[in-house]
C-alpha cells in the first residue's frame, strides 16, 4: 500500500471514528472497505478506457505502402458492375484510404450491410446477390469509417431460343383395318426437350393403293386404309431457318370386317347320284363397302353322306337325299343352301 493510499485510508477512518467514537475499529474497517470499492471501480473504468483506445488505434492504423504505420482516413466500396442479374452474385471490395496517400484492401474487421435485403443481400465477405429487381445501397464499415455504393438487381439477358432437334410422328406404328381411317400427328422436338407444332407438314404414302394420307391443321394427318398390306408414311417439315426435317411411321392395314356372306346359286338344280358336281360361289361383303367372291371361305355340309364339298366350292353328290351347305369366313356364316340328290333309276 503506497503512502497516498495509506493517508487517504486513515483520513476516512478518522472521520468515521469522529462520527462514531464508540466503535473505532469498526469505523476503520468500514473506511477501508469503502475506499477499496472506490479504487476498484476507478481501476475497472481505466482498463476499459485503455482497451477501447487500443481497439480504436488498431482499427484506424494500418501498414502503409512504405511499410510504416498510416492512419485510415476513409473507406470506399467498389464493384465490377453497377447491376447484378437476378439470381447472380457479384463480389464487392472495401478499400481503405491511408493518411500517407496509399490504399489498402480490407478483408478483416469489415461489417457489411444492405439497405434493401429483399432486393440485394451481402454476406460477411462482401458478396452481393440479387433476389429481386430493385436498387440497394451496399455499405462497408471499418472502425469509425464507412463507404458505400448503389447496386441494382436486374432481369438477366433472355435465354437463347431452343432449336429444332428432330421431327417426330406419333404413333410410329399404326394398325387399322381396310376401309377405316387413322390419325397421325407430327411435332418438332426442341433442344430444351419441349415440343412445338410445325407450321406446315407435307405427308406422303409409299403405296397409295394400300393407304393414303392427307394433311390436317396443327401437324396432323388422316390416313385411309384401302386394302390389306403395309405402307410407310413420311412427314416433312421445315424449321424457321428453312432446314428440312423428316420422320416416318408404318401403317399396317388388316383385311376389313366381314359383314355378310352369300352363297350362290341360292336354289341349285337337283343333282343325281353319280352325276357331275355342282359349282357354288361365296360372295363376301366387307365393312369398307367392297363386295367380292372369296376362295378363303370354309365350306360345310350338314350331311356328308349325301354331298361332299371341296375347298373350291364344288359339291359332289354321293347318295340320294336332301341336305344343306354353308360358307364361313371371319366368324360370319352364309345362309343355308339346300341341295337335293336323287337316286339312279
Amino acid at each position: 500500500m503506497n503512502s497516498e493510499l495509506r493517508q487517504r485510508l486513515y483520513a476516512e477512518a478518522a472521520a468515521l471514528a469522529a462520527r462514531h467514537p464508540a466503535d473505532i475499529d469498526s469505523a476503520v474497517a468500514r473506511g477501508r472497505s469503502r475506499l477499496r470499492a472506490r479504487l476498484m471501480a476507478l481501476s475497472i473504468i481505466a482498463v476499459v478506457a485503455v482497451l477501447a483506445a487500443a481497439a480504436a488505434l488498431i482499427a484506424v492504423r494500418l501498414v502503409g505502402p512504405a511499410g510504416g504505420q498510416a492512419s485510415v482516413i476513409g473507406v470506399a466500396v467498389s464493384a465490377p458492375n453497377s447491376s447484378v442479374a437476378i439470381g447472380d452474385a457479384v463480389q464487392t471490395t472495401a478499400t481503405a484510404a491511408l493518411s500517407d496517400g496509399g490504399t489498402r484492401q480490407l478483408t478483416d474487421g469489415v461489417t457489411w450491410s444492405s439497405s434493401d435485403p429483399a432486393a440485394l443481400t451481402v454476406d460477411d465477405n462482401g458478396l452481393v446477390r440479387a433476389h429481386h429487381a430493385g436498387s440497394a445501397r451496399i455499405s462497408a464499415r471499418f472502425g469509425s469509417f464507412s463507404g458505400s455504393l448503389v447496386l441494382t438487381g436486374t432481369q438477366g439477358p433472355a435465354s437463347a431460343l431452343p432449336t429444332v432437334d428432330k421431327l417426330q410422328v406419333d404413333p410410329s406404328t399404326l394398325t387399322v383395318k381396310a376401309g377405316t381411317k387413322g390419325t397421325l400427328s407430327s411435332h418438332f422436338v426442341l433442344s430444351d426437350g419441349s415440343t412445338a407444332s410445325p407450321p406446315r407438314v407435307e405427308w406422303a404414302s409409299s403405296d397409295p393403293t394400300v393407304g393414303t394420307v392427307q394433311a390436317q391443321p396443327d401437324g396432323q394427318a388422316v390416313g385411309t386404309a384401302l386394302k390389306a398390306g403395309t405402307v410407310t408414311v413420311t412427314a416433312t417439315a421445315q424449321d424457321a431457318s428453312g432446314k428440312a426435317f423428316t420422320a416416318t411411321a408404318t401403317i399396317s392395314v388388316l383385311p376389313p370386317d366381314v359383314l355378310r356372306v352369300e352363297v350362290s346359286p341360292a336354289q341349285p338344280p337337283q343333282m343325281s347320284v353319280g352325276g357331275p358336281p355342282a359349282q357354288f360361289t361365296a360372295t363376301v361383303t366387307y365393312s369398307d363397302g367392297t363386295k367380292a367372291p372369296s376362295d378363303l371361305v370354309a365350306w360345310s355340309v350338314n350331311d356328308t353322306n349325301i354331298v361332299r364339298m371341296d375347298s373350291k366350292g364344288q359339291a359332289f353328290p354321293v347318295e340320294a337325299g336332301t341336305t344343306w351347305i354353308t360358307a364361313e369366313i371371319g366368324g360370319t356364316t352364309s345362309q343355308h343352301v339346300t341341295i337335293t340328290v336323287k337316286g339312279i333309276g
